[in-house]
């Protein structure tokens, strides 16, 4: 049997150290109970980014960490985050999705795409993901 060795690779160290972190931030994670995406987002002058909104309603005194994706055909996509303080009532969120990447270098274009948002929290005892997505219209 071989044991890898754990100095020899930096991302391992770097991925214990995020759940670690994780572990202990989880009695400040929010329990998310409503996540609402709105059917449009703006696009940016130049169309680089595009900003997913909506609300979120999760537990006074805690913390929602949101992702938010936006796909287009052709390959288009992108990826963003925020954060929301939350107080027991529907909070608006918005999430700033930049187009590109590694697979997808591009531009956002007015009109139809795929989008999501979800929030992943996790307490003691268990994880939950709470997430929505829908056809949305990208505009100017």
């Amino acid at each position: 049997m071989k044991f890898l060795n754990p100095v020899a690779s930096p991302w391992r160290a770097a991925v214990l150290a995020l759940v670690l972190t994780g572990a202990l931030a989880a009695s400040a994670a929010a329990a998310v109970s409503e996540l609402t995406l709105d059917p449009t987002a703006q696009l940016s002058p130049g169309r680089l980014q595009a900003t997913l909104t909506g609300t979120v309603t999760c537990d006074p005194g805690t913390t929602a960490f949101l992702n938010g994706q936006i796909v287009q055909p052709k390959n288009t996509s992108g990826f963003g985050f925020t954060q929301v303080t939350c107080d027991g009532t529907a909070q608006a969120y918005a999430i700033d999705v930049r187009a590109g990447g590694f697979f997808s270098p591009g531009v956002f274009k007015a009109g139809k795409a795929s989008a999501a948002v979800s929030t992943f929290q996790c307490d003691q005892f268990m994880c939950a993901l709470k997430s929505t997505d829908a056809i949305i219209r990208l505009k100017k």
